[in-house]
């Protein structure tokens, strides 16, 4: 079968040197966006809509943020060299 997963990618300055999103502003920001996302993907899985055969009962959305895949700073030595490529 044919199989899809919206993604959302995330790339932003994190809020102070030692946490991304201490307050949880950037998380209430993104909320609303990741519960429309998810639940286009169920009505399409539901409704038959979209690519045909995408969907299953557990359809669901991807999301990457940069921050949990990205060394941040202060950067080791190596991460510094490998961050600029």
């Amino acid at each position: 079968g044919i199989y899809r997963l919206p993604v959302l990618v995330l790339s932003y300055p994190w809020a102070d040197p030692f946490h991304p999103d201490r307050a949880g502003h950037l998380l209430q920001q993104l909320s609303p966006i990741l519960e429309t996302m998810l639940a286009t993907a169920q009505d399409e899985r539901q409704t038959g809509h979209g690519t045909k055969g995408c969907g299953n009962k557990y359809q669901t959305v991807g999301v990457f943020l940069d921050y949990t895949a990205l060394p941040q700073e202060p950067r080791a030595e190596n991460e510094a060299e490998a961050f600029k490529k």
